[in-house]
């Protein structure tokens, strides 16, 4: 097989990679965490505060244990429930998950063509 020696190297840039995309993604949260708790609340998630706080310490510490490789599969573990419950739980004012995101033909502009 050819690339039977370098599934090590392609597991090591896939863990660094979600890592480092998790922690740009944790580090504005972590900066100001009141920002997440109260978007949270809004979402109606119940215990949101709570919830915030976990997923903002999970995406930063996280990601930096995905980078060094401190207990990568049980980091994984808790990413994959995490983007689950934030996938499947809906706000009152979001579009389903399987709606088109609103674009030039589905919003109106106020332009002079919409009148």
């Amino acid at each position: 097989m050819v690339f039977a020696s370098y599934t090590d190297v392609a597991a090591l840039v896939g863990r660094v990679a979600l890592g480092a995309l998790f922690l740009a993604h944790g580090w504005p949260k972590i900066k100001d965490v009141r920002k997440p708790i109260g978007f949270v609340k809004g979402t109606g998630w119940p215990g949101g505060a709570a919830f915030a706080l976990l997923f903002t310490l999970l995406e930063f510490f996280g990601g930096i244990a995905l980078i060094i490789g401190f207990l990568a599969q049980i980091v994984a573990v808790l990413f994959v429930l995490e983007m689950t419950a934030t996938t499947t739980r809906r706000s009152p004012w979001s579009s389903p998950s399987w709606a088109p995101a609103p674009g030039p033909s589905t919003i109106s502009s106020g332009g002079p063509r919409d009148r």
